[in-house]
């Protein structure tokens, strides 16, 4: 018995449909005041940290080290002041980022931040979108600036369905049976590809030096917006080169 169902299974097109990735590449303009300004940044260094259960999270962190970036759970969080863009792996526990996940990013100021997760949810869902919306908040709410986004469906731990059954507070109707039917075979090789690909494109505008050479920037899929700026001031008076 495996823990995902086949990969070549029969699914309705309205299923794939609604299992598309959100995927947003943002690199703002304007500088705002107590936020980092826009780049690129010659010195900008960059790391993954992320917090994952049942290893959906893990995954899509994993893919977008892209072979060379560091690479941190949250429970042995490293000292953030050394990076100045990181990606940040949640995933979602009651329409929220989970709670490992919170307590990390409470430290968090004043970096250019990707944000990417994993739900049971579909990922263009009002739930989702509301999920979206309070991990912006955690994390613009000290300053910090969020330049690319990500959302994916993942498996639901069986520990939170059985939670979940015993409550009694989602039943499980046909509708919710084939979400998490769904939601079980992702992340899956189009959402990897997809989150490399904006984190790729958030890379190569702010610190084009992160990008390897082998794995040029690509598009995001969907709602791709790169906003490029003209401002050459550094992050830091003197920044230290990427991998120092």
């Amino acid at each position: 018995m495996t823990d995902r169902p086949t990969p070549n299974a029969a699914r309705l097109p309205e299923v794939v449909e609604a299992a598309r990735p959100h995927a947003r590449c943002l690199v703002p303009q304007d500088d705002t005041k107590g936020c980092p300004p826009a780049g690129p940044f010659p010195g900008l260094r960059a790391a993954v940290i992320y917090s994952s259960v049942t290893g959906n999270t893990r995954r899509l962190a994993e893919a977008l080290t892209l072979g060379h970036l560091p690479l941190f759970s949250v429970t042995r969080q490293p000292d953030t002041t050394a990076y100045d863009l990181l990606a940040l792996g949640f995933w979602v526990r009651k329409g929220l980022p989970d709670a490992r996940a919170q307590r990390c990013w409470a430290g968090i100021r004043a970096k250019h931040i990707f944000l990417f997760g994993t739900l049971g949810a579909w990922p263009h869902s009002p739930h989702a979108s509301r999920c979206l919306e309070g991990a912006r908040a955690l994390l613009t709410a000290n300053g910090n600036r969020i330049v690319g986004e990500f959302l994916c469906q993942g498996r639901v731990s069986p520990h939170v369905l059985a939670a979940s059954a015993r409550k009694g507070t989602h039943p499980m109707t046909e509708g919710r049976a084939a979400r998490l039917a769904e939601a079980a075979r992702h992340p899956d090789a189009g959402d990897i590809a997809a989150a490399c690909a904006c984190w790729r494109a958030v890379l190569a505008a702010l610190a084009p030096q992160a990008v390897p050479p082998a794995l040029p920037p690509l598009p995001c899929r969907t709602e791709h917006s790169l906003i490029m700026s003209a401002s050459t001031k550094p992050l830091f008076p003197s920044p230290l080169p990427y991998g120092a």
